[in-house]
């Protein structure tokens, strides 16, 4: 979860709790709105849904849950909590996670900035990493497909190769399509990069050039993968 949100700065971490805890007082007793939403990403895809305040002890709070919600958190162990009683959004840990009587209890909580809610576009994982050929200065490369929005790729790519921002680069990927694959040739400009030091490799993502050919494509691509992604989230639903 801590990739979709800024880095918190824990040294004020009582005094958060204190003041997170007061707000959740306020609205067990009814002076304050009930209007709480718990947010989680499978996939890149943002699972919301509205959940009420069940019971409070000490430093942990327990709130309804839906049952697609559960199946969600039971993966990350964790949870954004939104509210317009609260100047932020929430990062929370699960503590007990019970979905068949459609409850999770939950604490360690602390103010973030969820920084995929800025975005215009939804930006889904692949499930596995696919090849996905770059040209760059006539020379081509070839890097890892990690996820893919409506205007923009994250690649990885080794360490040795730099791009620099605003760099121009081909793209050539292949997206699975009702009743086979379609092949993606596109250009795109360099926009962002970070080392990921665990896999030897840096992240790139790059803003995907308007291409009237194309542009349908993925607009299909995201559509049926938003939909495969929900139903896997029913069927582990239904599982446990």
């Amino acid at each position: 979860m801590e990739e979709y949100c800024d880095l918190v700065d824990k040294s004020t971490y009582d005094a958060t709790i204190q003041e997170i805890m007061s707000i959740f007082n306020l609205i067990k007793s009814g002076k304050a709105p009930d209007d709480l939403m718990l947010l989680n990403y499978y996939k890149g895809v943002p699972i919301s849904y509205k959940t009420s305040l069940v019971d409070m002890d000490q430093d942990t709070v327990t709130l309804t849950l839906h049952p697609n919600q559960g199946v969600v958190m039971g993966k990350t162990l964790k949870t954004f909590i939104a509210s317009c009683n609260f100047r932020k959004h929430i990062l929370a840990d699960v503590f007990i996670l019970t979905p068949r009587q459609q409850e999770v209890s939950l604490r360690n909580f602390i103010f973030t900035e969820v920084l995929s809610t800025r975005r215009n576009y939804i930006r889904i994982d692949m499930d596995e990493p696919t090849d996905i050929k770059l040209t760059i200065d006539n020379k081509v490369v070839i890097g890892k497909l990690l996820d893919i929005s409506l205007v923009s790729v994250a690649v990885a790519l080794p360490d040795n190769i730099e791009i620099e921002h605003g760099t121009t680069v081909g793209l050539k990927m292949r997206l699975p399509a009702p009743g086979g694959i379609t092949f993606v040739d596109m250009s795109a400009e360099a926009v962002f990069f970070k080392k990921i030091d665990t896999l030897h490799c840096s992240k790139h993502i790059f803003l995907l050039k308007e291409s009237k050919l194309n542009e349908p494509i993925l607009s299909q691509y995201m559509v049926q993968r938003q939909m495969e992604i929900m139903k896997e989230i029913k069927e582990l639903h239904w599982a446990v």
